[in-house]
């Protein structure tokens, strides 16, 4: 487990309900395969794009740990190589390594060397994601920004902006339209 809780004076606007950090849950505690591909990244990356999984809930480590071997797998079968998000943001509050701060996530096409994809497990179209799982998004994203992997000027948008996608749903895109460090899209004049 990895903990980030401490946040500069200046980045505390970010998470509303005081700093007390995020849980990231590594790869080997969700008992990841290893990647057959990876590519690094160069930092810091200026985009953050949110997306929705598109699956069912979880609530529970066990449960957040099973989404991410299923989703691997499926991403490997897509012939990805492994999970196609950096990090993942389960039901229970915590944040899941995917392809983590140092490698290239396969997640946004077109954007994928320039950004950090972090997913919401399940379907946001209709559903609102839970008060824990916004607080653990916007604390993931001041840890990456504390750390040097998010820049200072960083930009964030929906999976909807960079791709002909409802990622990360209508409910979910409403929430983060509201973040201090929304731009949105079209990114680079794309159109759908």
């Amino acid at each position: 487990m990895i903990r980030c809780t401490i946040f500069p004076e200046r980045l505390k606007k970010y998470v509303k309900s005081g700093g007390s950090g995020v849980e990231i849950v590594s790869r080997s505690q969700w008992s990841s395969l290893p990647p057959s591909q990876r590519n690094s990244i160069r930092r810091p990356v200026k985009h953050v794009i949110i997306g929705h999984t598109v699956t069912p809930p979880c609530l529970s480590k066990d449960a957040c740990s099973a989404q991410m071997r299923n989703m691997q797998k499926h991403h490997i079968n897509l012939g990805w190589g492994d999970i196609g998000y950096n990090f993942v943001i389960g039901g229970d509050g915590r944040a899941y390594e995917g392809a983590g701060w140092t490698k290239e996530g396969i997640h946004t096409y077109g954007w994928n060397s320039k950004s950090y994809g972090i997913a919401f497990v399940g379907n946001y179209q209709q559903v609102t994601p839970s008060a824990k799982m916004l607080k653990a998004a916007r604390s993931l994203i001041v840890c990456g920004i504390q750390a040097g992997h998010i820049s200072d000027n960083r930009e964030l948008h929906g999976a909807k902006d960079a791709t002909c996608t409802s990622s990360p749903g209508d409910k979910l895109y409403e929430i983060i339209k509201h973040w201090p460090m929304f731009k949105g899209g079209p990114l680079d004049g794309y159109k759908c």
